[in-house]
């Protein structure tokens, strides 16, 4: 289930794309020179309904005239299924985009999550893999933490993917306050607000989160806000809306759901699926109809 700590690990990258060349250089990879960013649509689907979607992507045009796609995944756990994923998603856009370079970039908070998701991932014969997925990964032991804000000062960008990757780490009050410290010093240009929703994001359900809004002040969002993170609320209580009329008619109409449906519907997170299977629901009279696929009433 998408949620808000879980947005805040990839979209660092997506909202500070000059990210990319400073992840080549904690990953021992050469420097691409300046490059170009461009989001790309993060929906990999191939037929209905199996559904491929990555956290964010993203097409980079370098100054060496190379284009690279860069998959950014966040993840807080150890994922067998999500491992083959990757394999899917990589092959994918090779085949799709024969002219670019499609790469996997795992962004952690958790060291051991980290550590397991460097792979290699074995995809094919027990003894002798087809396929072997080896992804970029940044975690709390390659990312480096904060120690002051002269440091914090020097590159904002990596300070605040510092304190994202860092969010379990036993020094993170610490890092908090050298980077508000830091935020509050920083010139003009430098998105401070986007940086601190990011920052409250990561820390959502995090004992530091109140600290971190003590430091920079109550994060109050305009409700016409454009910003990525008030979008995102904003889609979410939308979300969550829809699950509770597909929930209440299903009752009012006296169609029996059973846990798996329940289930079914709780963690569906596409507005727009939701949206067909209400619809249905006014019509149908059993849970095959109301998931079935291409039945649109």
């Amino acid at each position: 289930m998408v949620n808000s700590t879980h947005e805040a690990h990839h979209r660092t990258f997506r909202e500070f794309p000059g990210l990319y060349r400073r992840a080549f250089a904690l990953l021992g990879l050469p420097d691409p020179g300046p490059t170009e960013a461009e989001s790309l649509n993060c929906d990999l689907t191939e037929i209905q309904p199996v559904e491929r979607r990555v956290d964010s992507l993203l097409r980079q045009r370098c100054a060496d005239s190379r284009t690279y796609l860069l998959i950014v995944e966040s993840q807080t756990k150890k994922d067998p299924a999500k491992a083959r994923s990757w394999g899917y998603y990589l092959t994918y856009l090779a085949s799709k985009h024969p002219e670019a370079h499609p790469m996997l970039l795992v962004v952690c908070r958790n060291r051991h999550t980290a550590r397991w998701a460097k792979g290699p991932f074995r995809i094919g014969h027990g003894s002798q893999a087809n396929l072997h997925v080896t992804p970029f990964v940044l975690g709390p032991e390659d990312v480096p933490a904060v120690k002051d804000v002269d440091q914090a000062l020097e590159d904002l960008e990596l300070a605040v993917l510092s304190a994202v990757t860092h969010i379990e780490d036993a020094r993170i009050d610490d890092i908090l306050e050298i980077l508000a410290t830091a935020m509050k010093k920083a010139p003009e240009e430098f998105p401070t607000e986007l940086a601190t929703e990011l920052i409250s994001a990561g820390l959502s359900g995090s004992p530091s989160a109140d600290l971190w809004r003590n430091l920079m002040g109550a994060l109050t969002l305009d409700p016409n806000s454009k910003t990525w993170l008030a979008e995102y609320y904003r889609e979410l209580g939308r979300v969550e809306s829809r699950k509770e009329d597909l929930l209440n008619l299903c009752a009012a109409r006296g169609i029996p759901l059973s846990e798996e449906d329940t289930e079914r519907i709780t963690a569906c997170e596409d507005l727009e699926r939701l949206g067909r299977w209400v619809r249905k629901a006014g019509t149908a009279g059993t849970t095959e109809e109301i998931f079935a696929e291409g039945t649109e009433k």
